[in-house]
């Protein structure tokens, strides 16, 4: 305490660590389109080792399936309906985190096709000779392309087609009962199967 000595004392060392923020990548799998009702499928990853991800999932008009996590994990896999008549989207914002340090979220957007709806079919009946002309066909939402089968060519009909059906003739019919067919036209939009529709063609 007196005098010039100075006195060290023992050295301490202390170590001080900065993690990296780590960046996601989102890719999807298979299409970042999708058809009503069927999983959408976004992989996860990261250039920082043992990155885990959180997200939100904010629906769009008449989208439902789209759900949060705040779990780890390496892929978003959702299945989402549309209910609605036009393309809906889900927007995903994914938040990366390596050691307890956030990452810039990144956004990525799924859409979502809805399935046609056939516009109610009109029955057709007739007597031999006389000109069948069914409706053509409309779904919702518009836009759709037809493809259509026939169980019974007897009524003068092909098999299948594509498209509104053109007018034909009915066939002569020398049975004692009605010659019936099946006409089943299905929609299709976007690539989005929708659900056939059924009329019946009769030939008295």
């Amino acid at each position: 305490t007196t005098g010039g000595s100075i006195c060290p004392g023992s050295n301490a060392t202390y170590t001080i660590t900065v993690n990296p923020s780590p960046i996601a990548v989102a890719t999807f799998v298979s299409n970042d389109t999708i058809c009503s009702s069927t999983q959408v499928n976004i992989a996860l990853s990261s250039t920082t080792p043992n990155t885990l991800f959180t997200w939100t999932a904010a629906n769009g008009a008449g989208i439902t399936g789209g759900t949060n996590s705040i779990a780890a994990g390496s892929n978003i896999q959702q299945t989402l309906t549309n209910s609605s008549a036009v393309i809906g989207t889900t927007t995903y914002t994914i938040t990366p985190l390596s050691s307890a340090c956030p990452g810039t979220p990144i956004v990525v957007v799924a859409y979502v096709n809805p399935i046609a709806v056939m516009t109610g079919l009109a029955a057709q009946v007739s007597c031999p000779g006389a000109a069948i002309s069914p409706n053509a066909f409309t779904s919702n939402p518009l836009g759709s392309v037809f493809n259509w089968t026939n169980s019974n060519i007897a009524i003068g009909l092909g098999a299948n087609g594509a498209g509104n059906i053109p007018s034909w003739n009915a066939p002569v019919n020398n049975t004692n009962v009605p010659i019936v067919g099946t006409i089943s036209v299905t929609p299709t939009y976007n690539g989005c199967v929708g659900t056939p529709s059924n009329f019946l063609v009769t030939i008295n």
